[in-house]
């Protein structure tokens, strides 16, 4: 089950970085007009991404979404997608000299900025 898959990986990534909070997925349903699923109030990015310092603790998170088949764009809000690629940029350096990490990086990057190209008309100005 995709669901408990990725609320056990959070939760589990969320104590390493010492944090405690409820999964990524407690409520999904189907967004406006039938669009593909949308988070309801949780989102897979963790609420406490600051708390996230090691690029190789938040990877995983975006990554078991390909692993099991789905599209970050049905799991994650333009918003969220946002706010975990800056979050991931700062985190970036932890990637140099390390060609296997920063392709997962760059891949992981990528998926978060189509999210967030489709959610941009949904997005406040700020």
């Amino acid at each position: 089950d995709v669901k408990r898959d990725w609320m056990n990986l959070v939760d589990g990534q969320q104590k390493r970085a010492g944090s405690r909070g409820a999964g990524p997925m407690d409520q999904l349903e189907s967004g406006p007009g039938g669009q593909a699923p949308r988070i309801s109030g949780v989102s897979l990015v963790p609420k406490n991404l600051a708390s996230f310092q090691s690029i190789e603790d938040l990877l995983p998170i975006f990554e078991a979404a390909r692993k099991n088949g789905t599209d970050l764009v049905d799991v994650v809000e333009g918003p969220d997608a946002v706010a975990a690629m800056n979050h991931l940029k700062r985190l970036q350096r932890q990637t140099r000299g390390q060609p296997e990490l920063s392709d997962r990086f760059e891949r992981v990057l990528k998926e978060l900025a189509d999210v967030a190209e489709v959610g941009m008309p949904y997005m406040s100005a700020k």
